[in-house]
């Protein structure tokens, strides 16, 4: 993706936090490791269609950590301006997060600690 932002031109990279991703699917309990290289477990369907049929069912996740992701733009020449980590996600990661005002997005209930649930990156390619 790096190769196809013309010198000066933006890349913006929005992504679900993995700081999130550590935390079981039903609790806050840590299920996994932050630094997890990898983790097959067998799935239904897809993220697109849970209901989809398949011969083979395993599904393999990695955690890319936000250090990896920045480190690895700007090795490709990008500088970056803003880097931000939002309290909101576009799905219900957990069973009790409540629709927000926009009436699009989840956060935790009133009353419970925020957490980092996505965050973006805004980087210009250099030479610009």
């Amino acid at each position: 993706a790096c190769a196809l932002v013309k010198p000066g031109g933006r890349l913006y990279v929005v992504e679900f936090h993995p700081f999130a991703a550590v935390f079981g699917d039903d609790d806050l309990d840590v299920a996994w490791g932050y630094w997890d290289l990898g983790t097959e477990f067998p799935a239904d369907g897809t993220y697109a269609d849970p209901e989809a049929e398949f011969e083979h069912n395993t599904t393999a996740e990695r955690n890319a950590t936000i250090g990896e992701v920045v480190t690895a733009v700007a090795s490709r020449g990008f500088v970056v301006r803003s880097l931000r980590e939002h309290p909101t996600t576009l799905y219900p990661r957990w069973p009790w997060l409540e629709v927000d005002d926009d009436g699009e997005t989840y956060r935790m209930p009133a009353g419970r600690p925020e957490l980092p649930l996505v965050w973006s990156l805004l980087s210009v390619r250099a030479g610009g």
